[in-house]
């Protein structure tokens, strides 16, 4: 079985960024990135585009999730802007990515309805979404700290908290099936440890190499949503 199915059929509808947008990178034709960032499990590379399925835990589909892939920058660090499409509601969400050493973190979120900003969110010194190197370490687990600022558009002073997650490398070559294809993935279970977090909130993730997150499944006492990539996901070029 391959590492990852890497092609597939482009389809995202177009994507324009509203003036809370973070500007397009200079270099947004591959300078900077680091070295082996198309094999990474969660690649940062502009032009790439996702679909996700979203299902309860009783099967139903509740919609799907349109993502794209754009170069910027954060604070003179070469960065991706991750954008939602807006969904039946209006609402967006757009995350600012960078790579720091094997680590992929959000450092900064706005959540828009009908492209208006309502919520801005800074991370710090970020929210790990993934680290490359856990694919050497089945078994292994790791707590990442950070500080998340929310500001509200409306006003009102930011609301800071302390969050810890601790991170369980569940299987590094993990069959998975989903509609995008079978892959060989990095099984990961996020769980919240901070005072503000559920009793019993857990997220899994897989991700398959040179693709990213290909399956997610929230599970908390009251209830449980699952993620799955369709086929018709685009990896861009570097």
């Amino acid at each position: 079985m391959p590492r990852a199915r890497i092609a597939g059929l482009c389809a995202a509808a177009a994507f324009s960024c509203s003036q809370q947008s973070p500007p397009p990178d200079a270099h947004g034709d591959g300078d900077g990135y680091p070295p082996g960032e198309a094999d990474s499990l969660y690649p940062l590379i502009p032009g790439s585009s996702y679909t996700y399925r979203h299902v309860t835990g009783e099967g139903a589909v509740t919609g799907l999730e349109f993502v794209n892939v754009h170069a910027t920058n954060h604070a003179g660090e070469h960065a991706v802007l991750l954008a939602d499409e807006p969904d039946a509601a209006g609402q967006s969400t757009h995350s600012l990515i960078v790579r720091r050493g094997s680590a992929a973190l959000r450092v900064h979120k706005d959540v828009h309805t009908h492209g208006v900003v309502d919520v801005s969110v800074d991370y710090s010194p970020g929210f790990l979404r993934m680290d490359d190197a856990w694919a050497a370490s089945p078994g292994g687990q790791f707590v990442r700290s950070y500080l998340r600022t929310a500001t509200e558009a409306t006003g009102g002073s930011p609301v800071a908290e302390n969050r810890s997650h601790r991170w369980q490398v569940v299987a590094v070559d993990e069959a998975v099936s989903v509609n995008a294809g079978e892959f060989l993935a990095v099984h990961v279970q996020r769980t919240r440890m901070d005072e503000h977090s559920q009793t019993g909130e857990s997220v899994d993730l897989w991700f398959a190499a040179g693709v990213g997150k290909i399956r997610e499944r929230r599970q908390s006492p009251t209830e449980g949503i699952r993620e799955e990539l369709l086929d018709d996901y685009r990896i861009g070029e570097i």
